[in-house]
């Protein structure tokens, strides 16, 4: 947590430097800020589970780590309302909007930094659960753990994929609906009609939603221990039907050609894939025990960034140019076939419960069978007299 409070406090002090307007040598510094903000995106998307088995018991584990994941989407909503609304007015009184906006940024991560500095210990001092302080594998047989671990993956490929599609899909979104589609980005409420055709309101109250939906399942799912594949496969087939419907609503197909239904279609989509991130994220480190929960997450988020790389290699293929505007709607249907795709496979997941096993048994000396390498190995977790004892089979 540290590393990346540093990281994005560079970032974001890095862009400061640069003088009013872009004519300058030192633009190279805006790309060098960026790149360190975006290297602090796995640490921050990938902390959540490990925070919450550390400082959380097992029946509020998944409420926490809803907490934690949708939290950068907050940021993100903020960004579809505040950053058009600074730049624009800024602009319009004679001073740089983007200047001022990068500025605005750098106190709040500063505000935050201090916080962090100041206070943030590593571990309570008492253990929430048995599973907060058991042994985990080492770095190196963890990851051999995971490759071999079939539910992982499909758990990885589904969250990853989906969720990366759908983050990179609404970074363009007014790009996707432009003004040859009917859109804009305006942020000023005039009507209800330009209120259903701005894409800064509509990606705000898409985000927003999908915040609330996802501690609202997040909470669900700890008032029904094991059952988040059914959970998940329930968002994700909902997800894919409202797409579908904005799909339609956007191109105008005959009986879904109603103001508001591509906009009403599109929050419901979002709100059902934000309450899908956290439950990914449990799910997967559920599954992947004795995996730390830091790198089941990290695998995750990397198949998460690697996802939204995908989708902005097709845009720039030659979907997105200005020459031709229209062709951007065709990229509604990358997120529709991809989440449809992640939603079948998702089926075959196998859900498993290792870590919460452990915490639920009553001498706390459970084991369990794991593959390693192609080895079987049994480990006996938790244990008192040597926790990182391994006995082969």
């Amino acid at each position: 947590v540290h590393l990346g409070t540093w990281l994005i406090l560079i970032g974001t002090g890095l862009r400061c430097l640069i003088p009013r307007g872009y004519e300058t040598d030192l633009f190279f510094l805006v790309h060098l800020g960026q790149i360190l903000n975006a290297a602090v995106g796995p640490i921050v998307m990938a902390t959540p589970p490990k925070l919450s088995v550390d400082w959380f018991p097992a029946t509020q584990r998944t409420s926490a780590t809803a907490i934690g994941t949708v939290s950068n989407s907050f940021g993100v909503a903020l960004g579809f309302l505040l950053v058009p609304a600074l730049v624009t007015s800024f602009h319009k009184m004679g001073y740089s909007g983007v200047q001022f906006m990068v500025f605005t940024e750098f106190w709040m991560t500063a505000g935050i930094a201090i916080l962090i500095f100041a206070y943030f210990p590593a571990h309570p001092p008492t253990p929430p659960s048995i599973s907060s302080q058991t042994a985990r594998l080492p770095f190196k047989e963890s990851l051999l753990a995971a490759s071999a671990n079939r539910d992982f993956w499909i758990l990885c490929i589904c969250g990853g994929v989906s969720q990366g599609i759908f983050s990179g899909w609404s970074s363009v979104l007014s790009i996707i609906l432009n003004k040859q589609s009917g859109y804009n980005d305006d942020v000023t409420f005039g009507s209800t009609s330009s209120f259903v055709r701005s894409t800064a309101w509509l990606g705000f109250l898409s985000t927003i939603i999908g915040i609330i939906a996802g501690l609202g399942f997040g909470l669900l799912a700890d008032l029904l221990p094991r059952n988040i594949k059914k959970l998940l496969l329930m968002l994700l087939f909902a997800c894919v039907a409202c797409f579908t419907w904005f799909v339609l609503a956007v191109y105008q197909v005959a009986h879904v050609t109603w103001l508001g239904s591509a906009f009403i279609s599109c929050v419901l989509g979002s709100s059902f894939l934000g309450a899908a991130n956290p439950l990914f994220y449990e799910a997967s480190v559920e599954v992947a025990y004795p995996v730390p929960e830091g790198t089941a997450a990290g695998v995750l988020t990397l198949l998460n960034n690697i996802g939204c790389l995908l989708f902005q290699i097709i845009g720039m293929a030659g979907i997105f140019k200005d020459s031709h505007p229209e062709r951007a709607r065709a990229m509604n249907f990358v997120l529709v076939g991809s989440i449809a795709a992640c939603a079948l496979l998702a089926v075959f997941y196998k859900e498993t419960y290792r870590r919460s096993q452990l915490d639920t048994e009553k001498n706390g000396k459970p084991s369990a069978v794991v593959v390693v390498s192609d080895k079987t190995k049994t480990i006996n977790y938790g244990t008192t007299d040597d926790p990182h004892r391994v006995f082969k089979a």
